[in-house]
């Protein structure tokens, strides 16, 4: 009866400690305007915005702090990590890929052949936003599906031509 208690203490302790680290941590949704202060100031401190261009989407990769993020801009999509910035122009984005991943979560790759390819994740719900916030029409981007991708691996791993 004693463990019983033990094991839910921990629990419960364990849950209000990641709550607490939530709750002190960058939102992790994609957000759009109004971008939370935190971000804002990180993203002004770094110079990560030109000065001709206007902040659309924020979408915080890290889960503790503003070092990592993806970041549209009405003029690029970029990718910071530390001090090293990946950025595509919108107008020269030829491909989005959208591939399911886990836990509702939707991996995103952004294509423009020469410019590179940038990824990341968001929720499965945060998708169509961050279309519309690309502003790409919708003849170019593809929905990829792992788990049917694994099927037919599987389905043709046997089979000799």
């Amino acid at each position: 009866m004693k463990t019983r208690y033990i094991v839910l203490a921990v629990i419960i302790v364990c849950a209000a400690i990641l709550a607490t680290l939530m709750m002190m941590g960058p939102k992790l949704g994609l957000q759009t305007p109004p971008i939370e202060a935190k971000a804002m100031s990180y993203l002004q401190e770094h110079n990560l915005i030109n000065k001709d261009e206007t902040l659309v989407g924020f979408k915080t990769i890290n889960y503790y702090n503003y070092d990592k993020a993806a970041v549209i801009t009405d003029k690029r999509v970029f990718v910071y990590d530390n001090g090293k910035v990946f950025s595509i122009p919108l107008n020269k984005i030829t491909s989005v890929f959208v591939k399911n991943s886990q836990l509702g979560h939707q991996e995103v790759l952004i294509s423009a052949q020469a410019a590179g390819v940038i990824g990341f994740d968001v929720y499965h719900t945060s998708v169509p936003k961050l279309l519309q916030l690309l502003n790409v029409p919708n003849t170019i981007v593809k929905y990829t599906d792992p788990t049917a991708t694994k099927t037919a691996e599987k389905a043709t791993s046997g089979s000799k031509i």
